[in-house]
């Protein structure tokens, strides 16, 4: 089978994304009333060393997501639809095993549109590896982007 690009795998997520947040026009006016109840929901995970030897890297990550959620409590505004935001918050507890079974869980049980990841390699390339296998589109931050792109050619820097 061949490997999709990156320009397909970012179509299918945004496919995915609007079939999950638009599947409710398609029941038509008898259940108007409902779907115009609530704004449709872009779910965020974070995974971040939050406990263990990496955890002074996400000393302000409670900070941080308070803050994000303050600032978009009231929703972000989309062309002509608003999206509530929810983070969900995992620990990779600073091994790289764990992050990327929490970017897992992430993935399939708790069913995030998105992945955020920050801090260092060990916990960024594992969940950029677990994204990438899950074709879940994924940001990253804080960490060198030459490690993520050597541990994806299986090179050791």
């Amino acid at each position: 089978m061949p490997r999709a690009s990156a320009a397909d795998l970012r179509t299918s997520a945004l496919v995915s994304f609007r079939l999950r947040t638009n599947a409710g026009t398609a029941a038509g006016p008898i259940f108007a009333p409902a779907i115009h109840a609530a704004n449709a929901k872009i779910k965020l995970g974070y995974v971040t060393p939050q406990t263990g030897p990496l955890a002074a890297f996400a000393q302000s990550d409670d900070f941080n997501v308070k803050n994000f959620l303050e600032t978009v409590k009231d929703g972000v505004k989309v062309g002509d639809s608003t999206y509530d935001i929810e983070v969900v918050v995992k620990d990779s507890q600073s091994n790289p095993n764990r992050a990327a079974e929490v970017a897992k869980e992430l993935i399939v049980s708790d069913e995030i549109d998105l992945m955020l990841v920050a801090s260092t390699p060990e916990t960024t390339n594992p969940v950029s590896t677990t994204c990438e296998i899950e074709q879940m589109p994924n940001v990253s931050t804080m960490a060198p982007l030459a490690l993520l792109q050597a541990s994806q050619r299986g090179v050791t820097p």
